[in-house]
């Protein structure tokens, strides 16, 4: 249960500072260019399972109004802002677009990713912090005629585990910058080039992104792989549960912040309405067993407002999930967070940026 907590004031607190942005900076910033950025890091992307896209203008401006009435709440998110800079070289300030790749493996981990980011990043900073954090100089490596930096080896890493450090590369101009395993790296550099096909040419992908809404400041997509489906299906013992997930082949959706809260729309499609049914079922009972087991916990209120906006509902093959938070809670979460890290600072707290 404490990890639940955790997780869920984690993702609350993610949210108010990472996207807690100058709202200047993307001021008047017409639809069509922000489309045209966001397609421009597409098709830097190589091939993935999954693809999310995030509008960090639009959702800034939506996290502007979330917290329109709570000034102090503004103050400190532009303070952590800048500690996270000071830390790791990155004025987040200056993110305009995000696109994420991903593919999991069966045991439902992320197997391999890719995270591009458009804005104005400063090399110099951004390598000198990490180089500070980690102790040792990144090392610059030319692979195709760009640069990749990539954190120290640790003593004792297999061949595989080196491939996995992380890793980055600047582009035009360092209006660009790719960061993930350095095998990711890789594969962005090769499709940067027109070496690899980008993931725009993944017709079964971008077709269910989308399907999802649009104008929405975050979308997301994921083909979920047979491999993945196979291991549900013969799930054994507890994990017996999750069979009727086996039958879901994509999920889309989006989300959205505004002055009432946080709003996302998830669905999961199968192959048929009785699986579907199934699917819903299976959600609206963990739903209901989690509600169980917070009697009597700490932040149990907290929680039960959160799980009470959570509705699924079956429609043709697909299962629908909604999820409703009050803006009220939104800002409940963050204060908790922040409450359960005490004379600590944002810096201090993003000491190892795990995320480069």
């Amino acid at each position: 249960m404490k990890r639940v907590v955790s997780a869920i004031l984690i993702i609350a607190s993610l949210l108010a500072t990472i996207f807690g942005l100058n709202q200047a900076t993307y001021a008047g910033r017409p639809a069509r260019a922000t489309a045209q950025a966001t397609d421009a890091l597409l098709q830097m992307l190589p091939d993935f399972d999954g693809v999310i896209v995030i509008n960090g203008g639009q959702l800034n401006t939506q996290f502007q109004a979330l917290l329109a009435e709570r000034a102090d709440l503004v103050a400190k998110t532009q303070t952590y802002l800048s500690e996270i800079t000071a830390k790791t070289g990155i004025d987040l300030n200056s993110v305009q677009q995000v696109v994420i790749g991903f593919s999991l493996a069966e045991d439902l981990k992320p197997s391999e990713y890719a995270i591009i980011l458009s804005g104005a990043f400063d090399q110099d900073q951004i390598l000198a912090r990490l180089s500070l954090d980690s102790g040792k100089s990144w090392k610059a490596k030319e692979y195709n005629g760009q640069m990749i930096y990539t954190e120290p080896a640790r003593e004792g890493q297999t061949k595989q585990e080196k491939q996995r450090r992380r890793s980055l590369s600047f582009f035009d101009n360092q209006s660009i910058l790719a960061f993930g395993p350095r095998l990711s790296i890789k594969r962005v550099i090769d499709t940067h080039a027109g070496i690899q096909a980008n993931i725009t040419l993944n017709s079964e992908l971008m077709g269910a992104l989308s399907r999802s809404n649009g104008n929405a400041s975050i979308r997301f997509a994921f083909k979920v792989p047979e491999k993945i489906r196979q291991r549900l299906a013969t799930a054994t013992g507890s994990a017996a549960i999750l069979k009727p997930f086996s039958a879901v082949t994509e999920v889309r959706g989006s989300a959205d912040l505004s002055s009432n809260g946080f709003a996302a729309n998830i669905s999961l499609i199968t192959g048929s309405s009785r699986e579907a049914i199934e699917v819903v079922a299976l959600i609206n009972m963990g739903i209901t067993l989690l509600k169980f087991s917070l009697i009597g916990k700490p932040n149990s209120d907290l929680l039960n407002e959160i799980l009470n906006g959570i509705n699924a509902l079956q429609s043709g093959s697909a299962g629908n999930v909604t999820v409703n938070i009050p803006a009220e809670v939104i800002k409940r979460l963050i204060e908790e967070y922040r409450k359960r890290l005490p004379g600590q600072s944002a810096a201090n707290r993003y000491s190892r940026p795990r995320s480069l």
